[in-house]
């Protein structure tokens, strides 16, 4: 008896077939479609396997409370007026008039400079080289003469005589002075020259 595919085949095909010359025929390299898996392509299938089992076998009971924190709350109300606010402001900006602005004449805040200041620059500039580029050899040998000129010996003596002067004053002892008494050259009147002379008076 005949198979299904055979019976499914025409008579002629496959005549032609069993007819051909095999010499004809290209090779052909098997390409496999179906490819078994490496240890690696398996060990990494168990690994997610068990990744899977576990995340669904997980018990909740386990897990630590925690209070949420709101990282990006709803903004209060004068977060939301000062919003409008800003919005207007950029609207009004977009839709300036700008026919309204009055015209203005622009005042130079540098200006150039005038011929007086251009001519002091021109000075200046012609000093500095004149010092920078200046030639030492132009100057005239001048012998010094000294100013502080040292004592002579006359000087040097009154000077000495001076110092044991000072030195005497500053160190004299008082207790090799002599004491005496003093007399009054101009003593007070007695109560009869005082009588006297009110009599004298009138």
């Amino acid at each position: 008896m005949a198979t299904d595919a055979q019976q499914k085949v025409p008579k002629q095909l496959l005549g032609d077939i069993a007819k051909a010359d095999q010499a004809k025929l290209n090779h052909v390299d098997v390409d496999e479609k179906v490819q078994l898996p490496s240890p690696e392509v398996i060990a990494q299938e168990k690994q997610e396997q068990e990744l899977k089992e576990k995340v669904q076998n997980f018990c909740k009971d386990n897990l630590k409370h925690t209070v949420s924190v709101e990282k990006n709350p709803l903004p209060d109300q004068d977060a939301i007026s000062q919003e409008k606010q800003e919005k207007a402001f950029k609207e009004s900006l977009e839709h300036f008039n700008k026919t309204s602005l009055r015209p203005t004449e622009p005042a130079v805040k540098n200006p150039l400079p005038d011929t007086e200041v251009i001519n002091q620059e021109k000075k200046e500039v012609e000093l500095r080289k004149s010092v920078s580029e200046f030639d030492k050899s132009k100057l005239a040998h001048v012998e010094p003469e000294e100013k502080l000129t040292l004592p002579d010996t006359e000087v040097i003596q009154q000077e000495k005589t001076e110092l044991e002067k000072k030195k005497g004053i500053e160190q004299f002892n008082r207790r090799s002075l002599k004491h005496i008494e003093t007399e009054e050259k101009n003593p007070l009147p007695s109560k009869d020259d005082i009588d006297l002379e009110k009599k004298c008076c009138k």
